[in-house]
């Protein structure tokens, strides 16, 4: 394979790596985020980040064969490009599609994980509505692979004309791509709106389920990319400029791609970010606390016997909710040292303290049941 000439790259190039590759690195460190809060705060990683990392592999995998395609002279006109970089760039082109296509149904799957996963189980009747989604999608974007790859024969003919053969399928591959393109946005639509049905049926305030469910609404953006991608697909079989006139397809596909993948981890990262503020918030205050306490030594100036130590007071609407100190057996531990987290946070006691608080009511928990048999 012959290195692309100099004048290759240009043309609309630069637009089409500047939009994917900014998505691709937001989707990253969002996707970074959503991993290191499932394995090292909360010990969850499930089928949901299992799915995030595939298609995370997948769509780099997409977006790296784009930028060889622009070196190539993607996005720029042909009367621009040498014939070999010409079909150089559509060849790589179709390598990326190919690959965004299957990443965009693994991205559906994660998406349906997450959802199977926060849903109540009074819901788990209507989980059918889900794997009916994450079938037909995958079911229909294997056929447009398939149907792409075979819309010439030999395969090669489809990206250097050159080579002897027949293209027949191009507008078959066409029409089941617009199916396909309009399947996937109504699926990003109705994915974005069952979690208001689930939340809807929550006993939660009702800011909380608004709130929940703007969060996991989200996928109705990746839905107006699926839909600006399907109008562009019609434009494919026909143009005579393959290397410049449908590189808005190829920015639809790969933004519905990426949207896909950040609006599905966003709703993991809350934890994430209230864990970074409570460490932070208990570093400050401890420190602020050793220094009074070294200024108060420095000085002389002895503490009184009836006073609490410092950082012990406690304000009212610091305190720990009542079920949590009298029926430690009734929570759930995770909230009890969401609780803990808190107040720890504020109190400036540090982790250290907080384990040593869960380990007591560990010790009572036991100690309640055991009396109870």
């Amino acid at each position: 394979m012959a290195p692309p000439s100099p004048a290759a790259y240009g043309g609309e190039g630069a637009l089409l790596l500047g939009i994917t590759w900014a998505e691709a690195t937001l989707a990253t460190l969002i996707i970074s985020a959503r991993t290191y809060a499932a394995t090292r705060l909360v010990d969850r990683t499930g089928w949901g980040l299992f799915w995030i990392l595939l298609t995370w592999i997948m769509a780099i995998t997409a977006q790296i064969l784009l930028t060889i395609s622009v070196m190539y002279g993607a996005g720029n006109h042909t009367s621009e490009l040498t014939y070999n970089d010409m079909v150089q760039a559509i060849k790589w082109n179709w390598m990326g599609q190919l690959v965004a296509i299957l990443a965009i149904g693994f991205a559906k799957i994660a998406v349906i994980a997450l959802t199977l996963h926060i849903q109540a189980p009074s819901e788990r009747r209507y989980s059918w509505v889900l794997h009916f989604i994450w079938i037909t999608n995958m079911m229909i974007n294997i056929t447009e692979v398939v149907l792409i790859l075979y819309q010439c024969f030999p395969v090669a003919r489809l990206w250097d004309m050159n080579v002897q053969g027949v293209c027949n399928g191009r507008q078959r591959s066409a029409k089941v791509g617009f199916f396909q393109g309009s399947w996937g946005a109504a699926s990003d639509i109705v994915l974005a709106l069952y979690p208001m049905f689930v939340f809807y049926r929550l006993n939660v305030s009702l800011r909380r389920k608004i709130f929940l469910s703007a969060l996991m609404g989200g996928g109705s953006f990746a839905a107006v990319a699926g839909i600006s991608k399907t109008v562009y697909i019609k434009n494919g079989p026909t143009t005579t400029d393959p290397t410049y006139q449908i590189y808005p397809l190829w920015i639809s596909t790969y933004t519905e791609m990426w949207l896909i993948l950040m609006l599905s981890s966003i709703p993991q990262l809350r934890i994430f970010f209230v864990r970074q503020v409570k460490q932070s918030a208990s570093v400050l205050r401890s420190s602020f606390i050793q220094r009074r306490m070294r200024r108060k030594q420095s000085s002389g100036s002895p503490q009184p016997a009836d006073q609490e130590p410092v950082g012990a007071e406690m304000h009212a609407d610091e305190r720990l909710p009542i079920e949590v100190l009298r029926h430690p057996a009734r929570n759930d531990p995770s909230e009890i040292m969401e609780s803990f987290d808190d107040l720890g946070a504020r109190r400036g006691w540090g982790h250290i303290f907080v384990r040593h608080e869960i380990n007591i009511l560990d010790a009572q928990t036991r100690a309640t049941r055991d009396s109870t048999k």
